[in-house]
């Protein structure tokens, strides 16, 4: 039985969306939920973010963060038997303009403060304990291009993304809830656990399913898209082993209509972002790691992004490696 849902947690750019599709061909993922925090973050009453003013003031109530909560809580309460996935970026529940330490209203219950100390996140550690948080991360030298070509011709004709914002990048924000998550023992297997039809009773422990548990008791299960692209299979596996899902070779070719389909309708609100992943067939092994110089980058970007892309391109990859490397530390050994 898996009483809480599995989230991966990461950041814009790094290769999650085709990680999404390899769990979304496992035979027993009932669910997936793809980006659905993003909806409120943007859109909703409780927008958090500085795109789309014409949603300043949004009344859908529809697109709260409690909203969507309870659609999730919802749909994994009827499917305890095989597993609900969700795919999120951190940004979308520790955006930087926002006060610190305060939830959403829309998850607020009576009498709850509306400020928990330390915590960073819009949802309170009694919904943030309901979850299985795993993370994936890439090198910004990938991500950061990657984004910023979202916002440009002619790929943000389609996103309509028409302006690149650094705080975007969602390094930051990801080492934040990996560190509260962390302190809070609400990693892994081992954590306080909460049944996803009661969210009041807790104390439901489990063994660990892999040998990522360090001193704190945290169960850690974070991947590096490196690792992910040199050798897919073996990620995958190393993935399964964490969350209790037996891997399936069918995560690694994915080439069916109804697997199209449901990937069409899955990323179709994020129109530009996902199309390589929508048209992709499987995970085969390519390697990334051929090393270029600064230089050699810098030269790169400027002949795709022009010299003021390719300046702001270098300083966002900079301001967010060291968040990378914290990060990295942490990653399953492929």
């Amino acid at each position: 039985m898996f009483e809480q849902p599995i989230v991966l947690m990461t950041h814009p750019r790094s290769c999650s969306t085709a990680f999404e599709r390899a769990m979304m061909a496992h035979p027993d993922i009932s669910t997936c939920f793809h980006e659905p925090f993003s909806v409120a973050f943007y859109f909703g009453p409780e927008r958090l973010c500085e795109r789309y003013p014409e949603h300043e003031n949004s009344t859908n109530e529809d697109m709260t963060y409690g909203a969507i909560l309870h659609n999730i809580v919802e749909r994994a309460s009827k499917h305890q038997q095989d597993p609900v996935f969700i795919k999120d970026f951190a940004g979308h529940f520790i955006p930087p303009q926002r006060p610190t330490e305060s939830m959403a209203l829309s998850v607020a219950e009576p009498n709850e403060p509306f400020h928990e100390p330390s915590n960073p996140c819009v949802l309170p550690r009694r919904v943030l304990r309901m979850f299985r948080f795993t993370f994936l991360i890439r090198h910004p030298r990938f991500s950061i291009p990657s984004l910023y070509r979202c916002t440009v011709e002619p790929l943000s004709h389609k996103t309509g993304w028409h302006f690149f914002l650094p705080s975007e990048a969602g390094y930051a924000q990801l080492r934040q809830m990996f560190d509260y998550l962390r302190q809070q023992g609400l990693l892994g297997s081992n954590k306080e656990q909460s049944k996803i039809d009661d969210v009041s009773t807790a104390n439901h422990a489990s063994s660990a399913t892999a040998s990522n548990i360090g001193k704190d008791g945290n169960d850690i299960c974070l991947i590096d898209a490196e690792d992910l692209l040199r050798d897919p299979a073996a990620t995958l596996q190393a993935y399964c082993a964490h969350v209790g899902l037996t891997f399936d070779p069918r995560m690694l070719a994915w080439d069916s209509l109804d697997q199209d389909t449901l990937a069409h309708q899955n990323f179709d609100k994020w129109k530009g972002f996902h199309e390589d992943a929508i048209q992709s067939k499987g995970l085969v092994p390519c390697d990334q790691t051929i090393a270029k110089s600064a230089d050699e980058q810098d030269r790169e970007w400027r002949d795709k992004f022009g010299i003021e892309g390719a300046k702001v391109i270098r300083e966002t990859v900079d301001a967010n490696v060291e968040h990378y490397l914290y990060l990295r530390q942490f990653a399953l050994r492929i």
